[in-house]
């Protein structure tokens, strides 16, 4: 890392040694697989990449046909590796974070059992405990490689997999596990609010070429790619070997299990069974009605205009915009958690600089059953159907959100999101609150939210856990060039 720090500057980024999982949402491949797999014999498994990093692909800008119009790729593929995987192939894990190198559920080899101090700091406690993950946590075999596949539908998918599954098996690689993911075609995540709407610009990126959200602000190349200036003005620390210390990032992989009908069962008990207050009481929860109209704008009813808005629909501020005391949007709300903007300190500008240093760049994608848009009118019908006196699930299989981020300090950037701001239950002046819908609630004393208003506030008690992590792991993504490396390496 340079000793002296300067003022971060437009940024020309080095789109062809990056991968394009960094700088690109895939938005057209609406259906992509994660894969783990781990290495049976190394020098295969060198042979392997060899092969793979031709296919990788990278974030070059895609050509332009005759007509005018961009020429998408049909699949796309990308490569990251667990630090075991890097060090069975051998690579020095010396300048890798710590948090990297440990993992994000680190095993205590005389009681592997142990809760560590990192998931107690993640909030992935009780039913969230690494020991009862899918994969990735604590009784689970180790993983060497995750491997991202994406393509245009279903069927063009699963040719995909196959062909790349019988690469890996003839290389001696086997499969650890598989989940299948997509984009829902109306944007919503399985609670039914409109998802992705928060997305950081990255100096650099012409982000009307990218789905990443309308932010006006930029942010820093460095704090999502390595080898160029963060929100500090320093470069962020980077691999010993120079080959790795380029357009390389790390990525937060979790599996989150929401259970849908447990929070809209909750919600309406609270609105004593009226739709139009259970409505309110979601959207406070959240911070956006269901459409994606934000409440500091709106904080009585949506307003469609708006949220179709992509100027207007994620570009306020909560000081600014005259909603510091969190009576449109929850000062406990969970997009307010997620991004505080300029509402953290006394002075807004401070805030805003501050919150600036903990931006992520998401990558998720829904696993399981897709909901239609509306929800709630389908849990109605369920229950109409099935003359129950509460919501019922229509399946037995479980929905969430697959979360990816992509940063380059996992404990600057990551871990201070969960920790200081999803999980504290004294976040912003509060008192004994988390996040409604992330955080660790356990209906205990300090699983409430506090929804203030004029002239007394609102404090719903006890609440439930709605999502529970089911599987983990921290990953890193290489530039191309790195890549190569590692895949020739002797």
């Amino acid at each position: 890392m340079v000793t002296t720090n300067q003022k971060p500057t437009v940024t020309e980024l080095d789109f062809e040694d990056t991968q394009g999982l960094v700088l690109n949402t895939y938005k057209h491949l609406a259906t992509s697989v994660n894969l783990f797999l781990k290495i049976g014999d190394v020098t295969q498994a060198r042979e392997w990449l060899k092969i793979m990093r031709p296919q990788v692909m990278s974030a070059a800008r895609w050509p332009i046909g005759p007509d005018g119009k961009t020429i998408k790729p049909e699949t796309a593929l990308n490569l990251a590796f667990t630090a075991d995987g890097l060090a069975l192939l051998n690579i020095p894990l010396a300048g890798f974070s710590t948090e990297f190198r440990e993992g994000m559920a680190p095993r205590n080899p005389d009681k592997p059992e142990d809760l560590c101090a990192r998931s107690r700091r993640l909030g992935d406690t009780g039913p969230s405990h690494p020991a009862t993950w899918e994969y990735g946590g604590l009784k689970n075999e180790t993983i060497h490689i995750y491997l991202l596949l994406f393509a245009a539908d279903n069927d063009r998918l699963k040719e995909y997999l196959q062909n790349q599954r019988d690469n890996w098996e003839r290389y001696g690689l086997t499969q650890i596990a598989e989940e299948f993911t997509y984009r829902p075609g109306h944007s919503r995540e399985p609670f039914g609010f409109r998802d992705g709407m928060s997305q950081p610009g990255i100096s650099g990126l012409d982000t009307k070429d990218e789905e990443l959200g309308s932010d006006k602000e930029i942010i820093a190349a460095g704090e999502f790619v390595q080898g160029y200036l963060n929100e500090y003005g320093y470069y962020p620390p980077v691999p010993d070997k120079s080959e790795l210390a380029k357009n390389g990032t790390y990525i937060v992989y979790r599996k989150l299990e929401q259970d849908v009908v447990t929070f809209w069962n909750f919600v309406y008990s609270t609105a004593g069974n009226d739709p139009n207050k259970a409505e309110y009481l979601a959207a406070k929860f959240v911070g956006r009605w269901r459409d994606g109209t934000p409440l500091t704008f709106s904080p009585n009813h949506n307003d469609p205009k708006l949220a179709a808005d992509a100027g207007r629909n994620n570009n306020f501020q909560f000081v600014a915009d005259n909603d510091k005391p969190g009576y449109g949007c929850p000062v406990g709300s969970h997009v307010r958690r997620t991004n505080p903007r300029d509402s953290l300190m006394p002075d807004p500008t401070a805030s805003t600089t501050a919150v600036r240093r903990h931006r992520i760049v998401r990558r998720g994608r829904v696993y399981g059953p897709e909901y239609p848009e509306d929800v709630v009118a389908h849990l109605t019908q369920i229950k109409a159907a099935q003359g129950a006196d509460k919501f019922v699930a229509d399946s037995d299989k479980p929905r969430g959100l697959i979360f990816m981020c992509i940063n380059t300090d996992i404990k600057r950037q990551f871990e201070f999101i969960q920790q200081t701001w999803v999980n504290d239950p004294k976040f912003d002046g509060l008192y004994q609150d988390k996040d409604p819908l992330m955080g660790s609630n356990e209906d205990d004393e300090v699983s409430n939210m506090t929804i203030q208003a004029k002239p007394i506030r609102q404090q719903i008690k006890n609440l439930p856990r709605f999502v529970t992590v089911r599987a983990g792991g921290y990953f890193y993504l290489p530039g191309i060039a790195g890549l190569r490396y590692i895949a020739e390496l002797t």
